[in-house]
């Protein structure tokens, strides 16, 4: 009892620390300031270098509730240095839904590593839905990028 009582309490300070370090990040780019050292610059968003290994902690955790929504925010921040870490997660998971949400985190994050890795997904997964969200979300990624050539 006292162990989940210390899991529980990590997971909850872990979940406030990485909530603090977005709305902080969301707060410094609204203001217009520049990018200092210690914080990783992901499009519009600035993180410090902290909230970034947080967040890849918190894709690793046995918590479900964190690891997906550490899942869901590096898709949402575009975060390139959870893209090793999110494969290695969908190599291993064995839940369908995951499996779909860790696949449109890398297609927001936008790596054509991870993307072909998503192909190779649905070509041989067992399950027919994750095979055909897998599908969409590559045919999605090539329709994006072929459409955002053909504009230049």
């Amino acid at each position: 009892m006292k162990n989940q009582i210390t899991t529980l309490t990590v997971t909850v300070i872990l979940f406030a620390l990485l909530t603090a370090a977005f709305v902080f990040a969301s707060d410094v780019n609204a203001q217009g300031l520049k990018s200092q050292r210690g914080r990783v610059v992901i499009e519009k968003y600035e993180l410090p270098v902290n909230a970034v290994k947080s967040l890849i902690m918190g894709i690793k955790s046995d918590n479900d509730g964190l690891r997906k929504s550490a899942i869901f925010y590096a898709g949402q921040y575009k975060l390139e240095a959870a893209v090793d870490c999110l494969i290695e997660e969908l190599q291993k998971e064995e839940d369908s839904s995951t499996k779909i949400l860790i696949a449109l985190s890398l297609y927001k994050i936008g790596n054509p590593i991870a993307i072909d890795y998503i192909k190779e997904v649905a070509a041989n997964d067992e399950n027919e839905n994750v095979k055909n969200m897998f599908s969409t979300i590559y045919n999605e990624f090539i329709f994006d990028t072929s459409f955002a050539t053909a504009k230049k």
